[in-house]
């Protein structure tokens, strides 16, 4: 049950009625007690046998025989009921007449001291607002305020407009739960949304009323007010001033006992043009401390790109004149690692290493293969974990930079940042540098293939640091790609040194096709190099290898020719892998002939031994057979799992269709040679 509290304003007043009843009553037995009436039930029904009403209180008086009741129905004191019992005579219409202007006067007095106090409470309140500079506070403020203006009130809403979804938005509140906080109502749905938007205050006083003031039906707000108590009265104020309407501000009560009367409006209406004043002010605080705010953040940030820049320039300093100091980027990096005490390790496209003992097995192939086939970041060696760093110039791979996870952080970034640039604009310098130097070696080639092995060309070899020794070999590959693009130039000629560990080499490149010329003492050590280059390119995919035989340094010009040759063979057959002129063989008859020509001179002879998809068919296949065992019958029919006579049988059936006799010495030229031809050149 609702209890209402009074101040001691209550018993002032009870004190004086209680005086002028004795006075006017005299030797009267007097009672004074609290009533349970209400004003706004009073009102609400006839009001012709009242005394007296207005705003603030109702009198009532009753009478039966010696026995008088005056029952004081205020508003915002305490009510009271005044039970006289006393002689008749002192209950004569005058004596009462004056007795209830007496108790008027005091009535009037009393509510005249409770309005005082009101707006005593205001100018405090206001005070209370001015204190709080930003939103935040304000807002805090707001409804404590409130409260103590219309201090019987149960609950309050202070309500704030977002222009951006056009709906007021709860800020501050008591009474409620916290998921009030999530009823934010359009301007068209509520009575909040109507005052904001006429700017007039609204009073209702009765459940039936604040029910009928939702316009629209809301499953939210059926859901919040399932939870929270349901007001009997409201008063609801617009929140403005000159300038602007910034919300509105709603007070509540859940007891039957007050309504809000005109004085609640003054009273409300004048707290709520403070809060405006308070609001306005507050945002004004806000962004002139959100510019002091963005003019210290910049402040801050101009003194960090000032320090960036000048650790910045420290850093290209240093890199300068490390660079000056060593020329090769392995180095370089090297030295850029020990002066800054980090453990960093390098790797790129052009050889160039800076790599730990631990990481000195690494290769540039693993490391771009595990960068973009199996998209990782990291490599794992023992047991640590390597963070892979890629350095890229216009989507291209140039090299890495590896370094353990745990090392990485916001200032090693930064450091790794500025060296990419830097180390990046080295690597394509050394890159620029590769034209010039292939056009230089591509013209001493074509002197010595024009007047051959001179003095003049030993001492252009000699400047290039390649000494002429006795013996040399000539390797010539072809790449899928032009190799006019001085890295993948260099990366292939840094592969291939250091997979064969060559050394004294002379190397240029032609369009799609890299040469390599390596001078030796000992003529054995370049039979091992041919050796190890068929092992390794023999079943390629992508390469076609051609190489020399090893021959004297004065014959470097059939060197390269024998070179030539054999990647013709290949050419020819449009064959990857590799081939050595000396293991060219009859296949260097060809090299002048396109593959088409040579299949249509193999389909001219033996088009009749063919299947429909030009393969051989079974007789040629047994031809072939038996030229590779030596013309043997009975070697042939035992590795073909035949009987010698059906072998007879199909080399005679294959002279027949051919019109090609085996034992006619140039046509068994012709057949042996076509049957080796059709390894190659048949689909």
């Amino acid at each position: 049950m609702y209890s209402p509290t009074f101040d001691n304003n209550s018993d002032s007043l009870r004190k004086s009625l209680s005086v002028v009843s004795v006075r006017y009553f005299p030797q009267s037995n007097v009672n004074i007690e609290h009533s349970d009436l209400r004003y706004d039930a009073l009102m609400a029904g006839d009001t012709s046998g009242f005394e007296d009403k207005n705003e603030s209180y109702i009198l009532i008086r009753e009478r039966d025989g010696d026995c008088m009741a005056i029952n004081i129905i205020c508003l915002h004191i305490e009510s009271l009921r005044i039970t006289i019992q006393t002689e008749r005579a002192l209950l004569s219409e005058e004596n009462v007449r004056v007795f209830l202007s007496e108790v008027k006067i005091l009535l009037l007095t009393e509510v005249i001291n409770y309005q005082n106090t009101m707006f005593t409470k205001i100018s405090d309140n206001t005070w209370h607002l001015a204190s709080g500079l930003s939103h935040e506070v304000v807002t805090q403020h707001v409804i404590d305020g409130a409260l103590k203006t219309i201090a019987y009130s149960d609950a309050a809403i202070f309500r704030i407009y977002d222009d951006k979804s056009d709906r007021l938005v709860p800020v501050a509140m008591t009474g409620f739960k916290n998921n009030y906080y999530d009823y934010i109502v359009g301007l068209h749905e509520s009575i909040s949304g109507k005052v904001f938007k006429s700017m007039q205050t609204a009073v209702l006083n009765s459940r039936e009323e604040i029910n009928r003031s939702f316009t629209a039906s809301s499953s939210l707000r059926d859901e919040i007010l399932k939870d929270n108590p349901l007001a009997t009265s409201l008063i609801c104020v617009p929140v403005y001033d000159q300038s602007a309407c910034y919300g509105t501000l709603t007070m509540l009560s859940f007891s039957r006992q007050f309504v809000f009367n005109s004085l609640a409006k003054s009273l409300l209406e004048t707290y709520s043009s403070q809060v405006a004043l308070a609001w306005r002010n507050a945002r004004l605080y806000d962004e002139r401390t959100e510019s002091l705010r963005v003019v210290e953040d910049l402040r801050n940030q101009l003194q960090a790109q000032n320090t960036l820049l000048n650790a910045s320039v420290d850093f290209y300093n240093l890199m300068v004149s490390l660079s000056i100091k060593y020329n090769r980027l392995g180095d370089f990096i090297a030295a850029i690692a020990s002066h800054l005490s980090l453990d960093l390790n390098y790797l790129d496209v052009l050889g160039n290493q800076s790599l730990s003992e631990s990481l000195s097995a690494l290769t540039w192939s693993h490391l771009r293969a595990s960068a973009s086939e199996k998209k990782v970041s990291t490599i794992i060696v023992g047991d640590k974990n390597y963070c892979l760093l890629p350095l890229e110039n216009e989507g291209r791979l140039l090299a890495f930079f590896i370094m353990r996870n745990q090392d990485l952080n916001e200032h090693v970034s930064s450091i790794i940042s500025r060296l990419k640039e830097f180390v990046i604009m080295e690597i394509v310098k050394q890159a620029g540098s590769v034209a010039l130097e292939n056009k230089k070696n591509l013209d001493l080639i074509a002197e010595i293939m024009m007047n051959g092995l001179t003095a003049e060309s030993e001492i252009s070899f000699a400047r290039r640091g390649i000494v002429l020794h006795k013996s040399v070999l000539c390797i010539k590959l072809t790449t899928p790609q032009a190799t006019s693009d001085e890295i993948h130039y260099l990366s292939i000629i840094n592969v291939l040194t250091r997979d064969f560990a060559l050394k004294n080499v002379f190397h240029y490149f032609d369009a799609d096709m890299i040469t390599l010329i390596i001078f030796d003492m000992n003529e054995q050590k370049l039979f091992a190099l041919e050796e190890k280059v068929i092992a390794r390119y023999q079943q390629d995919k992508v390469y076609k290898v051609g190489m020399s035989s090893v021959l004297r340094r004065q014959e470097v010009i059939t060197s390269i020719k024998q070179a030539n040759t054999a990647l013709d063979v290949l050419k020819t057959r449009n064959k990857n892998g590799v081939m050595s002129f000396r293991h060219s063989g009859i296949d260097r008859l060809f090299i002048k002939h396109t593959p088409e020509e040579l299949k249509d001179f193999i389909l001219d002879l033996f088009s009749p031994v063919l299947e429909e998809n030009n393969k051989p068919g079974i007789l040629l296949v047994t031809i072939i057979c038996f030229l590779k065992n030596r013309q043997s019958a009975v070697n042939t029919a035992e590795e073909m799992g035949i009987h010698v006579n059906t072998l007879y049988q199909r080399i005679k059936k294959f002279e027949t269709l051919t019109s090609l006799s085996l034992n006619n010495a140039d046509e068994f030229i012709m057949i042996a040679l076509t049957c080796h031809m059709s390894r190659f050149y048949l689909s």
